[in-house]
């Protein structure tokens, strides 16, 4: 259970791109079936890349989003602008009462494939310097068949699959 509750927070960061974009961006829903997903995190340290798999239909992509807006308070203002093929966020957000700055640069189609560069600075918990975030997630379609999996259930580091439901339980214990 332990190892299950610290994995929270890696899985509310699987969503960080869309988490940031939800309220004032219309983005496409993900593709239903089996997504990979691999987030490489530069700083702060030097963290082993993380690959998690997750079963996705539109009412679980949803809720996904959802989620995680909560790991925000619900406070954050950003500004959204296209560049190409590429959409910017910028997001000023409150989590766990911290304020933080996050650019995010997502590309991609949403249908296959995206990749979301990461970059941003949250206050620390004891007043000293900002900790500095900087990190890519790259997400491919695998399937629309999820073996073993049903919508919602993300298998993560070490193989442990929760589910969409049991994540949102247990988050009530962090708070």
């Amino acid at each position: 259970m332990r190892k299950l509750v610290s994995l929270l927070p890696a899985a509310a960061v699987l969503t960080a791109p869309l988490v940031l974009s939800a309220q004032p961006l219309d983005l496409p829903p993900r593709k239903a079936g089996l997504w990979e997903i691999t987030m490489a995190v530069e700083k702060p340290g030097n963290v082993p890349a993380m690959t998690t798999k997750m079963c996705l239909d539109p009412a679980t992509d949803r809720e996904l989003m959802e989620y995680g807006l909560k790991f925000t308070d619900g406070k954050c203002k950003s500004v959204s602008r296209r560049e190409g093929s590429a959409l910017i966020i910028n997001a000023d957000c409150k989590i766990g009462g911290k304020p933080s700055k996050t650019t995010v640069v997502i590309t991609g189609d949403f249908r296959s494939a995206y990749t979301a560069r990461i970059e941003g600075t949250m206050a620390s918990a004891d007043g000293k310097k900002p900790q500095m975030t900087q990190m890519t997630q790259t997400a491919t379609w695998k399937s629309a068949d999820c073996p073993g999996m049903k919508p919602g259930d993300i298998t993560m580091l070490g193989g442990v699959k929760v589910n969409i439901k049991q994540l949102k339980a247990l988050s009530g214990l962090l708070r």
